[in-house]
């Protein structure tokens, strides 16, 4: 194998890993959600310490790969969340042998068809602005401020998700003031998270690929 070969592979590979990452992250963290927990005194959906981990990895994509493979990325992952909608949904339709696990099982799964077709929707909103105004910023400081860039693109992006699911979720769960609320509390945490968590991570990731594909 030629040396560009060899490099072309490790691209290959790591976009694969990065990808699954993005994928599997809220392949795990959406179905937590509709459950809240306590974190510092707040009220957060069941999967939010795993879910902004996605951010990480989307930037990652965009930042090595650009705005292209990081648009793929959301596209493969939109088609992932209508999968799970629908395969979800259509075995919630089939009738059950025991009524009483029936019953456990439908009141378990049946939130979940609607909830990956919000994040689908989100994904296609929130996540393409953030991919949008990440490959914008990038332009503008020459490649630069890499913390700067993911810190505006996450203000944007993840307020715009915040708003949607919440108020598309729980529209019949919760009185108005309750869910912009959740809606604030939800985006300040995710912000904060990202500044101590996600932010960190991606600069290890970037720089760590940068190394392996370009020394």
């Amino acid at each position: 194998m030629s040396p560009l070969d060899l490099n072309r592979y490790k691209e290959f590979t790591i976009f694969i890993v990065l990808l699954t990452l993005f994928v599997s992250s809220l392949l795990i963290a959406i179905p937590l959600s509709p459950n809240t927990i306590s974190v510092f005194s707040g009220l957060q959906p069941g999967g939010i310490l795993i879910f902004p981990l996605s951010f990480a990895f989307l930037d990652t994509i965009n930042e090595i790969f650009g705005r292209k493979h990081a648009r793929n990325t959301v596209l493969i992952c939109v088609c992932a969340l209508l999968l799970a909608a629908g395969g979800i949904w259509l075995s919630l339709q089939l009738p059950g042998e025991n009524p009483e696990q029936t019953k456990h099982y439908q009141a378990t799964f049946s939130p979940l068809p609607w909830l990956f077709f919000i994040n689908f929707i989100c994904l296609l909103t929130a996540d393409n602005a953030n991919n949008y105004i990440y490959s914008r910023f990038k332009e503008m400081c020459n490649g630069h401020y890499l913390v700067f860039r993911c810190l505006v693109s996450t203000l944007i992006g993840q307020f715009l998700y915040s708003l949607i699911w919440i108020l598309m979720f729980f529209t019949t769960r919760m009185p108005l003031g309750d869910m912009l609320h959740y809606v604030l509390s939800n985006y300040l945490f995710k912000v904060v998270y990202s500044l101590l968590v996600c932010i960190p991570i991606t600069f290890i990731l970037v720089s760590g690929i940068r190394r392996e594909l370009f020394k």
